[in-house]
Parts: structure tokens; sequence; C-alpha cells
């Protein structure tokens, strides 16, 4: 409850809501499933591709903040950013905005408030060469805005897949003392993802690994509610007046607490250098962590000797700001992927980044074709003179035969998408730009029971994959990652 308080309150404090003009409300319907369309036109709103932000419309409520996925793409301009939204009536208060949707008249003078925006696994599509972004239903709208946004860049991040004899030379270029330093540029936000393109072959790159591991958000968070656990179990032998064993318990947490965190530390300074690391905010948090836990762990050591309440109070006073401490750390790694990034086109260059995109393939699955009709034409006009890096595949599953609409034609599948073929494939075309392979990233949004089936085929093509090679006797760095958002 703490965490969460505390999240809202930094939301409200860092992230400045702006009033916002509705552009366009327009609705969909189709056999039951209800969408709305909404553009606002808003003042300076610098976003990525992938992330979402929180919508507060006073026709409905004044009060209520509902979080949606951004549909479109950024597009640099400094004044005004048109930022759109889908959003399928699902609930009372999207319900309300479908009837809405009908009375709208630009004269209006309607307003919409907007805050964000804030991080989403498919923000990370740069950290790979090979893409496949899926969306299910209306979770196609991360789809639709790294789509568009690729689409518009160009040959700023995407390229076509060089011959064989030529991507073995260009994907070597950047040694991985490069691409440490380049992750050293973004160290806040480094995370796992970025380090498991590839396998580090020196100590500085399995440092950098191990750091990225304690760095992420489920350590951290198990951590911290681990500590807050064991200092509760603490209090309550102090309770009972057994001050020793309660001293004992404190040694024995301030021992493992230092030992993580000074080796985070250490694992830092070693894979990134001392310089860039005490350049970064998280830096000041893990040594101000280690100092708090540092004192509680002498005044333990202090109890154990000679047990009295005035030595629990130092104890408990400095675990207790170790706790705060601790908790600001968590908020800073997740608000740091949130955001926006100072760059025109809501990206900024090396940081984290791989050289350019090989393959994107985006696949759409709904029950039927006409439910995507609210964003499906304008999908499909995009493919017209895309190059051949681009693929995309819409499905009907309960569509009898191949879709006979113009729309559809070239690119539509009636059934269910087969997950085998597509995982296999994008192994396929990682091996084309690095004969050693790459990870693929697999961004999906959508129903939770596909993402489990697609998290599972992934995992098992995947190991098959790699069980043949070392049969073989080569070695692979192919790896199917799938992030999931469901709802």
């Amino acid at each position: 409850m703490c965490l969460y308080l505390g999240d809202c309150i930094v939301r409200r404090v860092v992230t400045v809501s702006q009033e916002s003009t509705i552009v366009e409300l327009a609705r969909f319907e189709d056999r039951g499933e209800q969408v709305v369309k909404l553009v606002l036109r808003c003042k300076s709103f610098a976003y990525r591709p992938g992330q979402y932000a929180e919508l507060k419309i006073p026709d409905i409520s004044q009060v209520e903040w509902h979080p949606f996925t951004i549909a479109s793409a950024p597009t640099g301009d400094d004044k005004y950013e048109d930022v759109t939204f889908y959003i399928k009536a699902a609930g009372k208060w999207t319900g309300k905005l479908f009837k809405l949707a009908s009375s709208f008249s630009k004269d209006d003078g309607r307003s919409v408030f907007i805050r964000g925006p804030y991080g989403a696994p498919a923000q990370n599509y740069l950290a790979y060469r090979h893409l496949i972004v899926i969306g299910s239903g209306i979770g196609v709208t991360p789809l639709l805005s790294v789509w568009k946004f690729l689409v518009n860049t160009g040959s700023q991040f995407v390229c076509e897949p060089p011959p064989k004899s030529k991507a073995r030379k260009q994907l070597e270029v950047e040694s991985e003392a490069d691409l440490l330093d380049r992750l050293g540029a973004f160290l806040n936000s480094v995370d796992i993802v970025n380090l498991e393109q590839r396998q580090f072959e020196t100590f500085r790159g399995t440092c950098a690994y191990f750091a990225s591991v304690t760095e992420s958000m489920t350590v951290n968070i198990f951590l911290f509610c681990a500590s807050v656990a064991m200092e509760t179990i603490v209090f309550s032998v102090w309770l009972f007046e057994f001050a020793v064993e309660a001293a004992v318990l404190q040694l024995l947490i301030s021992l493992v607490a230092l030992a993580i965190f000074g080796s985070k530390i250490l694992l830092s300074i070693l894979a990134y250098g001392p310089s860039r690391y005490l350049q970064s905010w998280v830096s000041y948090f893990e040594i101000s962590i280690v100092f708090l836990d540092l004192v509680a762990f002498i005044s333990s050591i202090a109890t154990i000797h000679s047990p009295t309440p005035e030595g629990a109070i130092v104890y408990f006073s400095f675990f207790a700001a170790f706790i705060v401490v601790h908790a600001a750390r968590i908020f800073h790694i997740f608000h740091s992927t949130a955001r926006p990034p100072p760059a025109a086109v809501g990206i900024r260059e090396n940081e984290g980044t791989v050289d350019k995109i090989h393959s994107i393939k985006g696949v759409w699955i709904s029950r039927y074709f006409s439910n995507m009709s609210f964003a499906s034409l304008d999908l499909v006009d995009t493919m017209t003179g895309l190059p051949r890096v681009f693929a995309l595949e819409l499905y009907g599953t309960r569509e009898e035969k191949k879709a006979k609409d113009a729309t559809f034609k070239k690119v539509g599948h009636a059934g269910r998408p087969n997950w085998d073929k597509i995982c296999h494939k994008a192994i396929d075309e990682a091996h084309s730009t690095n004969p050693q392979g790459e990870s693929v990233g697999i961004f999906f949004c959508g129903s939770p029971a596909i993402g489990r089936e697609l998290q599972r085929t992934a995992q098992r093509v995947t190991a098959q994959h790699q069980l043949a090679k070392k049969k073989k006797g080569s070695r692979c760095q192919c790896r199917l990652l799938v992030h999931k958002e469901n709802f």
C-alpha cells in the first residue's frame, strides 16, 4: 500500500498534466465490439512509441484517470503533437466515452487532460535487430505506434538485411567494450533486456550482466519486501525481550544487505568505470544504502556485546532510513523508464539501442476481420512501397475462409497464428544477419491466454534450436525473448 501511495504521489508531483484539445472523436461498432478513436492535440508532448498515458475527461468524471497505450507515432513537432488513442468500450467509464463520441462536434470545445507518458515493455523495441510485435484485439495499439514510427523514420532505424558476406563484417564492427560504453551512457535504466542480446566473454561484460540483474525491478522489489518482513520479525523478537537473539538477526540481515548492495556497486564500477557510475543518480541511492546499512551493522555488533534499548533505537532508526532510501531507489528505477526523452522524435541515439533493425513482423489477432476496421485500413496502406524488412499478418480466428476484401487479401489469414512457424522463421531471420544468431524481441499486448501460449512456444523453440546447434558442435546466441502486456 505504501509503494502504491508513493507511486501515486510521484506521478502527480513529477508528471504534470496538461489540457489538450479533441481533434477527432469517432466510434466504431461491429459484432458487439465497440471502439472509440480519440485524437488529442497536445502542446510539447514528447513520448516514445510503445508508451502509454493517462487521460481524464471532465465530461465523464472530474476525478478519474485512466491509462491507455498511445497508438500514434511521435512526429517531433516542438509546438503541437497529435496523439491518438484507440479505446475499447469495456466498462462504465469507457462506455460513457463511446456514447459521448456519438454526439461529438469540434465546435463543442470539449477538453481532455493528459498525463504522462509512462514506460511500457514495447518502448524497448530498439534493443533488438529483429522484432515481432503482436497485438490481440485492442492490444494492437503498441504495434500501431511502433510500426508507424519505423515506417515514418525510414532508413534512420531500419535497413534491408545485407548479403551474408557483408552482414558478418557489419555486425562485428562494434566490440564488446564499445557496447558496454554505449550502455554505460544510459546507466540509470540499463536492464537485462539490453544485455541479453549477446553472450559476454570478458570479465567486464560479465560484471555488467550481473549488475543489470540486481538493477531489475523484480529483484529490487523482492529485496525490499524481504527487508521489511525480516525487520518485522526482529522487532517482534525485541518485544519479547530476546535482546541478544534479536541483535544476532540484525547482524545477519545487515550483513546480507551489505553483501548485495556492496556487490552491486563493485560490479557497476568494474563494468562502466567509477567516473561513469558516480555520474548516475542510482549511485547516490546505492552508496547511501550501503552507508546506512553499515551503521546498522556496527550497531548490531555493539548490541550483541551490550544489549540496551538505546542501541536498538539506533539500529531501527538507521535501518528505517535504509528502507526509505531503498524505496526511493525503486521509484527512481521505475520512473527513469517513464521519462520522455529530450530528442525531437522521442528516441535519442546510442542509448542502449542497436545500430539498425533488420526485420520487423507485425501480427494482429482478432475474431473477425471486420473487428479490425477501426485501424486496419491505415495499417495495411502503409505496406505500399515498404522494403521487405517489414512484414504484416492479420488473423481472423473465427473466419472460415481467407479474406476476399482487397484490404486484407494479401495480409489476412483465417484461423489462429502458427506460433511454431512464426518463431522458427524469426530464428532464420536472426541467422541471416549473423551466423552465430541474435536475440529476437517479441512484444505482445493482449489476452493472457495468448501470451502464455506464445511464451511457452518461444521457450520451447529456443531450447530445441540451441540443442540442435549444440549437437552439431556450433555455438548459437539465438533467443526468443517475450515481453508481455496483459489486459
